[in-house]
Order: structure tokens, then sequence, then C-alpha cells
């Protein structure tokens, strides 16, 4: 089913901030408060800045770091794409989203989603990205 590309970026924004750590907690809620600053279109993927809301809490630990385990197929894509989340003085930075050898698909049909280790999500080691 074909969707929108904020529908889409919603989806891989819950997904990239799914899981039980206090981090993506207190990311979620920046993120659901959080405005849409600016969105750049490559050809071969994107970048979706933010204007979070700085009332919000701050991430705990590291004040900037990136990660990005989330791994979605598109239709007409055929390796798939990959995300990176960036995160600045503890808020929510920009969103960058890529292909892997395709152009940017027109339209947005999601075949599937999941995580690079076996589609599931390793909270341990994403953990220790913030934690170092």
């Amino acid at each position: 089913m074909k969707i929108s590309f904020e529908e889409f970026e919603e989806i891989v924004m819950k997904e990239l901030l799914s899981g039980d750590d206090h981090n993506l907690e207190i990311l979620r809620a920046q993120f659901s408060s959080a405005e849409v600053r600016s969105r750049e279109f490559t050809g071969v993927g994107f970048y979706t800045y933010f204007r979070p809301d700085v009332n919000m809490p701050k991430v705990e630990g590291k004040q900037a770091f990136q990660f990005g385990d989330l791994k979605v197929d598109l239709q007409g894509v055929k390796a798939g794409v990959g995300f990176v989340l960036f995160i600045k003085n503890g808020y929510l930075d920009f969103l960058e989203g890529y292909t892997y050898d395709d152009p940017w698909p027109g339209d947005i049909d999601i075949l599937s989603i999941g995580f690079e280790t076996n589609g599931i999500r390793d909270l341990e080691k994403l953990s220790k990205i913030w934690s170092l």
C-alpha cells in the first residue's frame, strides 16, 4: 500500500525510537512535540531536520551521538534503505534516510521493516552508544 512521505517518516521514527530504554523514552517525548524544520531530498535519500521543544528533558549520558539500526525494504529499491538519527545537545537534530544502490523511489510502498540484528533491536548495543 502506497503511503505519503510524511506517513513513512512517522513510521520510521516510531520504529527507531521503539524499545524499553530511558533515553528512547525521552526521544519519543521529544519527537511527539518536535516540529519539522525542513526536509532536503538528495535523489538517493533525504534529510529531515527537527525543531525540538527545548523545554523537554534531554537525553542522559552523551549529548551528541547517532544511531541507525533500522532497515526497510521498499518496492522498487533492490537493496533496501537505511537510516541514521542524529542527536545534538541532548535533543533530536535530524534524520537521514538513504538507499544503498538505487534512486529514492517516487512512491513509497513498504515491503518490510525491521532491525539489522535478525530483525530484532539490540538494546544493549544501542545503549552503549549514548553511555560512552
